[in-house]
């Protein structure tokens, strides 16, 4: 394979996982998470990340076996496509970061939701006899002496 195709499989690559990316951004920016799809779109996004490191791979064997470095100035064509995947890296970097974000965002709100949950579950609920009694874990035998 020439530099020019890897250069140009790593495009597309980096153009799917763009698609990728923006859709789990909408995915996690949605009120109500889908878990099942969401998956699948972190599966989508594992294997564009691998196709991208094995042209990433036989890129970096093409440059030492030509003697070459990007941001390849001797090749007006593969300066041209080093500088579209720089700058389609630089904004998917910023897709993740974004991404990172409301992904935290979700399990902060799980997290405190869970707490809420768990302080209702530990209080004091009356029984028969007018009492408090805990609902929550007991720690061995209750005794009335």
């Amino acid at each position: 394979m020439q530099m020019n195709e890897v250069l140009e499989q790593m495009l597309n690559s980096l153009v799917s996982l763009k698609d990728i990316l923006s859709q789990e951004q909408d995915e996690l920016s949605a009120r109500q998470v889908n878990p099942a799809f969401l998956h699948r779109v972190t599966e989508n996004k594992n294997e564009q990340l691998s196709i991208l490191k094995h042209f990433d791979n036989q890129r970096l064997a093409l440059d030492e076996q030509l003697s070459v470095k990007p941001p390849y100035p001797h090749s007006p064509e593969l300066n041209a496509q080093w500088s579209q995947i720089h700058e389609l890296t630089s904004e998917l970097s910023q897709y993740n970061h974004r991404n990172g974000l409301l992904l935290n965002a979700h399990l902060e709100n799980n997290q405190q939701s869970l707490a809420f949950l768990e302080q209702k579950q530990r209080q004091g609920i009356y029984g028969p006899n007018g009492q408090t009694e805990n609902k929550g874990s007991h720690l061995g035998r209750k005794f009335s002496v």
